[in-house]
């Protein structure tokens, strides 16, 4: 039998045959972390100066516990994808959305693991 930790800032709802489960988040959010490199600037023909920026991710993820015994760890789907390509099979991402009469998703009806 697996726990679920819920390292996402909101609490997750998984609609199952047997009804709901709610995993609350645990106050942790793992994420990955972002750089951002300053490479340069572009000037307007009326001499506005826009600066250049570049951003892409880093390979490490920021608030993923090491892997624990029966612990499932539910992240962003991005955190998700950093972390099976090192080799985690301990993480998941909410799957399949549910969504109620307005559009808004309210749970899920799956979790998507490691390709």
């Amino acid at each position: 039998m697996a726990r679920l930790v819920n390292l996402t800032p909101h609490p997750i709802v998984i609609f199952t045959q047997e009804g709901k489960i709610v995993v609350p988040p645990s106050g942790v959010v793992a994420r990955v972390r972002e750089i951002v490199e300053d490479v340069g600037q572009m000037m307007l023909e009326d001499g506005t100066v826009i600066p250049l920026r570049r951003k892409f991710l880093a390979d490490d993820i920021e608030g993923l516990p090491d892997p624990a015994d029966d612990t499932i760890y539910i992240v962003s789907f991005l955190a998700a994808q950093v972390a099976w390509t090192q080799g985690r099979t301990d993480v998941v991402s909410t799957g399949d959305p549910v969504r109620d009469e307005n559009g808004r998703i309210i749970g899920v009806t799956s979790l998507y693991v490691k390709p």
